[in-house]
Parts: C-alpha cells; sequence; structure tokens
C-alpha cells in the first residue's frame, strides 16, 4: 500500500524575506526519498522553503508528485524506511522570465500561463 506525505512549502505571502529561504527546485518526477528526505528535515527545523517548478503547475492545483521506490540505488535504498511513500509537494514559484526576458519567479498564485512575466520577480 502506498502512503502519501504532503509538503506544501511557503506561499509568496507567507514568507519572511529577513530570514534564510531554502529554494527546491522540482521538474514533475522526482525520487520519493531524496525529496522526502531534504523536505522533512526543512519542516523539523522550522526553516522556510519554496519549491521551485521548471514547468506550467496548471494540474493537481498546482501539487506535483514523487515516484514510488524508483531508485537509483535500489540495494542501498530499498532498506530504507521510504518504501511505497509517494511525496507531494505543493508548486510556490514557477521558473519563468520578466518582460525585459531576464530569468525569473512567479509566484503561483500570480501564474498565467498566457502571460508568463506577469508577477514574474
Amino acid at each position: 500500500e502506498v502512503s502519501n506525505l504532503f509538503f506544501a512549502g511557503y506561499d509568496d505571502g507567507q514568507l519572511d524575506w529577513s530570514r534564510p529561504v531554502h529554494g527546491v527546485l522540482m521538474d514533475f518526477k522526482g525520487d520519493s526519498m531524496q525529496t522526502g528526505m531534504v523536505l522533512e528535515r526543512l519542516e523539523q527545523r522550522g526553516d522556510q522553503y519554496v519549491v521551485i517548478a521548471g514547468s506550467c503547475p496548471s494540474f493537481n492545483g498546482g501539487w506535483h508528485f514523487t515516484a514510488v521506490t524508483d531508485y537509483e540505488h535500489p540495494v542501498e535504498q530499498s532498506k530504507m524506511s521510504w518504501q511505497t511513500t509517494r511525496v507531494w509537494t505543493r508548486v510556490n514559484y514557477i521558473c519563468t522570465a520578466s518582460a525585459d526576458g531576464e530569468p525569473a519567479l512567479t509566484p503561483r498564485d500570480s501564474f498565467d500561463p498566457g502571460a508568463k512575466h506577469t508577477g514574474a520577480k
């Protein structure tokens, strides 16, 4: 049976920019163990983090999910507690470009697929 863990990160309006903010770049399918271990530690420490998508978050309400038991090192990783765990991450920012063509990040709530530079920071 597959278990699901959800990591929402911090939305743009929730961030305290006077404190460090960790950015976790995801591009849809990732390794559940590696993703889960990093995000779980950030949450345990009370650290701020954002999940950055390399593409449009328009499916699953902005949530991306990892592969389940799809390990690069199956012998070592199969002994760990992440078997049959799917990790869901909510996209907080999307990689975009500014109106001037400079690389930028756009908060999920401001993202418009038809005008990707709108709301870019």
